[in-house]
């Protein structure tokens, strides 16, 4: 069933009608496929706030604190990047730890010593 009627009556307002405006392109050719006139497209207005913010370079992995998640190679190969070239660039892992993946967890976090990475678990 469809919602837009192109019954006689519905043809006879449209002779009283001087223009159609729509609010897209795709309401646009539909309609004017859909009754063969020509409408004009006025867009909804959108408040256009500045946007200023401070960029920062990071990296985030998210994903569970365990050994089949590798972020102790994430955290190697950071670390030889850092190393090779001092940058501004931050490491940020973050995920869930369960009580039996603390092993691994502490030894990540022994290994991030000295290095801009931060360890977020839970």
């Amino acid at each position: 069933m469809e919602w837009v009627s192109t019954t006689l009556r519905s043809t006879i307002k449209q002779k009283r009608v001087n223009g159609y405006i729509v609010n897209s392109l795709y309401t646009k050719e539909f309609i004017d496929k859909k009754f063969h006139i020509k409408s004009d497209i006025l867009y909804p207005p959108i408040a256009r706030i500045p946007f200023h913010s401070n960029k920062e370079h990071i990296i985030l992995a998210v994903g569970r604190f365990v050994p089949a998640k590798k972020q102790a190679v994430l955290i190697d190969t950071f670390k030889k990047m850092m190393d090779k070239k001092k940058t501004d660039w931050k490491l940020v892992l973050l995920g869930g730890l369960m009580p039996e993946d603390n092993e691994y967890f502490k030894k990540l976090e022994d290994s991030v010593k000295g290095y801009p990475i931060t360890l977020l678990p839970n």
